[in-house]
């Protein structure tokens, strides 16, 4: 029937249906054709709209046609393995007001038997009433509303063995009729027909089914009133001689390097050629007996706007234009960009699992749970933010769009949302995001990109292979979706993806994903879960090698869920050759139950002594860590996940808006009185950045020592220790606490009995000493210590530094103590503050924060500075200043360079002055 259909489409987007008359081609299966079958030989529908996506017991055979069935078939499936049911189901076709539709389909059978009788093709599960049914039942060819009514002969009619006939239903003005070889059977129905997974040589309700031979299948739309004849021609024939494109070509983004794709299908007798074409000057690009056209090697010189004309001695149809365009992506390179050390400095963060899920105790649904099912009772997302940013932690990172495809915002392109929840008056993004903004923490989004509510479950199944169609059409879909998220919800620090595996990678288009993210927010780093790794392969974090390929690219960093990072922690990775750096984001749950959606049952969190290692494993080695809280039903996060998170704060020196705090003995040079003979237990493992390793004492040492040299006078006021412990039995029963100037002479600034499974020690003074060292004085066997850390806490006196000057203008003191100028929160609608501070230190460069579009600042060898912004707005004044004293403010420079591009603006040393600020303020 159409022996040329490509087997291998990549993007593409459809036409207006083929019209016949008035009659539109819905679903075209040419069954058995070279090219028509996908994964596991389940159909492609040639409009790309409906193709099957489940099949039973591996489904059919395609078999050369041997006599006359469909015009211009070559193919057929044969189904008549009558020990097993062979077939398929999936599709549901959106047929307009459920009228003016029909389906149709080539069949021939050996015999009517029990063995052979079964539902050939449906409009839904075989075993729902009310669904249309044309089946081989008993004595022959017959159709039904199923446990209905019959449409046509009770029973069936007209069978003759291995005979192909057509068979059609066709609905029109609300009667439905049943038609063998284009003859009406007596006996029509008038009842409204039922749609859902519909089934294609299968019988949903039991062990028997069709067993013969299927070929051409076809659902068609008229306009009211069309004539019977158009209907069974559009059903039966090879289609218009003229050709007429069915798939058109979609825009591709590509890096630069990269190979991109176009695909068009046109139907037509004889099968048409194609010719390619790029605008502009319609210069002849490609030709061929395919529609596919492929460019390898891409370059700037390639972009621009292709389409193809179809071709053959009855006429030619010519596509719709689709460009080409290199898409952003990150600068190959061995360390991280100025973005991702932001992204690294972050360090923490709280993941919140909130959705449809958390009303049916489940982690994963599938898309079917009324959207109604969504009721809390509130939303305290102030509740949220603030547990997160009394833990220590710097961002919130809130699941959109789980695989079930609910949405907490009200989306334009679906009803699955809070819009038509229970809940309407809730945009939960909008909530948290807020929230986010009010308390200093940065917003994140969660998105997954598999969907399985989308397009009537077309991506419902758990492992997929998505016709082109749905690929191009999903991905418009989520890039819609991203837009709203990333236009609607002020500043995102990241976009995390989930779900690809599903699928190819390809299917997702994650180029052109990254370039919407990347033109929108341009400091949103983007990752999908399982970055690295062969295509079809989840590689663990432990298992990860330097050099090993990026799976999804672009990425800005990688994700495993729910895997921690190795010691030691590769961080470059490639993609066509190139070297890129990606830090390492781990994802825990504080849940008891491991779960990440709330259940009825979750009570209780997870140990501290198990955070605690989460925590050191995560964020050493420049990694992230983000732990999951599920609000429960009523909007707010459990008493006990909230107080496991403070303990643990409180374990790590956290506090809110404070900078991290930092390991001194990490850097000191560690020694001991005594280190067990193997295993590799020295005295440098206590104060690794590894969690697992540790430090232990020779046996029979009854008081070792465990010193640290800084090299220099250090100043500090807190030290933490972790005891390794067999059991709950840990050996140490006594200690002291000493500090040097000389590693000789000895002071003791803390006594204590046991150390434990954790400790922590606030001296109530800050200490100045080269050398520290534990000491202990007696054991119950040879000690060992998994972690030693040393911390200075100590808080500058804001009257006595210029700590105070920069309070005045409206720095807080964390953003002061950890060098970075924040924004004022009053955005205007591109996101950008109307305001940003840029600090350039006191003698050293401050890295500025905006909030918004990317920003470089720099100081120069010699003296000298220089920031870039974006010009974004023709009807806003932007106004750089310089100070010396972040009082008194002069005018420096006034709308430089021009509207929609970078601007840098260059400051020579020896002005005197030591800050700069930029104003942005809309022109009157």
């Amino acid at each position: 029937m159409y022996p040329k259909l490509t087997a291998i489409l990549t993007a593409f987007t459809l036409s207006q249906p083929v019209l016949r008359a008035n009659v539109a081609i819905l679903a075209d299966y040419p069954l058995g054709e070279p090219g028509s079958l996908g994964t596991n030989s389940r159909p492609l529908d040639l409009t790309g709209t409906y193709s099957y996506t489940g099949n039973n017991y591996g489904g059919t055979t395609p078999v050369a046609t041997a006599g006359v069935s469909a015009p211009g078939s070559t193919h057929y499936l044969d189904t008549s393995d009558t020990t097993r049911q062979e077939g398929f189901w999936g599709p549901v076709f959106s047929v307009p007001g459920s009228d003016n539709f029909a389906m149709g389909i080539y069949v021939r059978a050996a015999e009517d038997t029990a063995a052979t009788r079964g539902s050939i093709f449906t409009s839904g599960p075989s075993n729902q009433n009310g669904v249309l049914k044309i089946t081989l039942d008993g004595n022959g060819w017959s159709a039904s509303a199923h446990n209905v009514a019959w449409i046509g002969t009770a029973g069936g009619t007209g069978f003759t063995a291995n005979t192909w006939v057509h068979l059609a239903l066709i609905r029109s003005g609300g009667v439905t009729t049943f038609y063998i070889d284009g003859a009406a059977q007596a006996g029509t129905w008038s009842g409204t027909p039922v749609f859902g997974q519909s089934h294609l040589g299968v019988d949903a309700g039991g062990t028997n089914a069709f067993d013969g031979h299927l070929d051409q299948a076809r659902v068609v739309t008229f306009t009211a009133g069309e004539s019977v004849a158009n209907i069974l021609a559009a059903l039966t024939s090879a289609g218009a001689p003229e050709p007429h494109i069915l798939q058109q070509p979609a825009s591709v983004v590509v890096q630069n390097g990269g190979t991109a794709t176009f695909t068009a299908y046109a139907s037509g007798h004889p099968t048409p050629t194609y010719q390619w074409f790029r605008n502009p000057g319609a210069v002849p690009v490609s030709g061929g007996a395919t529609g596919t056209l492929t460019l390898a090697n891409v370059t700037s010189a390639d972009t621009g706007d292709y389409y193809v004309v179809a071709t053959n001695t009855a006429g030619s149809d010519t596509s719709a234009t689709a460009t080409l365009a290199i898409g952003r992506a990150p600068t190959p390179s061995t360390l991280p960009d100025a973005v991702q050390q932001m992204q690294m400095d972050r360090k923490y963060g709280m993941f919140c699992h909130f959705g449809v899920n958390t009303f049916a105790d489940q982690e994963w649904t599938d898309g079917t749970l009324p959207a109604t099912t969504f009721n809390p009772t509130a939303v305290d997302a102030d509740q949220w933010v603030l547990a997160a940013k009394a833990a220590g932690m710097r961002y919130l990172l809130l699941t959109t769009k789980h695989h079930d495809g609910f949405c907490l915002w009200p989306s334009a392109y679906t009803t699955y949302d809070v819009a038509s929840s229970s809940r309407p008056d809730l945009d939960v993004v909008k909530l948290v995001s807020d929230a986010c903004q009010r308390h200093g923490l940065r917003f994140a989004v969660y998105y997954s990109l598999w969907d399985r509510n989308w397009n009537n479950g077309a991506m419902r199944a758990t492992s997929l292979d998505l016709s082109p169609a749905n690929s191009a059409a999903y991905v418009t879909y989520m890039k819609n979706q991203l837009t709203e998220l990333l236009t609607n919800y002020g500043p995102v620090a990241e976009l995390w993806l989930d779900g690809g595996w599903v699928t190819p990678s390809e299917d997702w288009n994650i180029p052109a994903v990254y370039d919407l993210v990347k033109s929108l927010q341009p400091e949103c780093q983007v990752s999908v879960n399982w970055t690295v790794g062969p295509e079809g392969s989840n590689v663990t974090p432990a298992n990860q090698q330097p050099g090993d390929p990026l799976r999804y690219f672009p990425s800005d960093f990688r994700t495993a869920d729910p895997f921690m990072p190795k010691f030691a922690d590769p961080k470059t990775f490639t993609h066509s050759g190139n070297t890129y750096y990606l830090p390492f984001e781990a994802t825990i749950t504080i849940a008891n139950g491991s779960h990440w959606f709330y259940h009825t049952g979750d009570e209780t969190a997870k140990p501290l002594s198990s955070l605690e290692n989460s925590f050191n494993t995560a964020t050493a080695q420049g990694n992230l860590l983000v732990i999951n809280c599920s609000p429960n039903r009523n909007g707010v996060l459990l008493p006990s996940n909230v107080t496991a998170l403070a303990q643990l704060a409180q374990r790590l020196g956290l506090e809110p808006d404070r900078p991290f705090p930092v390991n001194l003995a990490r850097t000191a040079t560690a020694s001991a009185s005594t280190e067990w003979p193997s295993g590799g237990h020295q005295a440098w493992k206590a104060s690794d950045e590894d969690p697992n390793s540790r430090w232990a004492a020779a046996d029979g040492d009854a008081s070792p020592t465990l010193s640290f040299d800084f090299g220099q006078a250090t100043t500090f006021d807190r030290i933490m220790v972790n005891e390794y412990g067999e059991g709950d039995v840990y050996r140490c029963q006594s200690f002291d606490l000493q500090t040097s100037d000389d590693g000789s002479a000895w002071t003791t600034i803390h006594s204590g009995t046991t150390l434990g499974e954790s400790i922590r020690i606030d001296l109530p003074a800050p200490v100045t000493s080269r050398w520290l060292r534990l000491r202990v004085n007696s054991a119950s066997g040879a000690v060992s210590i998994w972690m030693f850390k040393v911390q200075n806490s100590a808080r500058p006196d804001p009257e006595k530094t210029s700590f105070r000057l920069w309070q005045e203008q409206n720095f807080t003191l964390g953003e002061i103590q950890s060098g970075i100028a924040g924004a004022d929160t009053t955005p205007w609608g591109d996101g950008l503050p109307n305001f940003l501070k840029y600090a350039l230190g006191i003698g050293n460069a401050r890295h500025p924060h905006t909030g918004g579009s990317a920003t470089t600042f720099g100081m120069f060898p010699g003296g000298g500075w220089k920031f870039q912004f974006h010009r974004a707005r023709p009807d806003v004044t932007y106004t750089i200043q310089s100070s010396s004293d972040l009082q008194n403010w002069q005018l420096y420079d006034q709308d430089p360079g021009s509207v929609g591009s970078p601007v840098e603006v260059f400051v020579p040393g020896g002005t005197g002055s030591l800050f700069l600020r930029l104003q942005a303020a809309e022109k009157p």
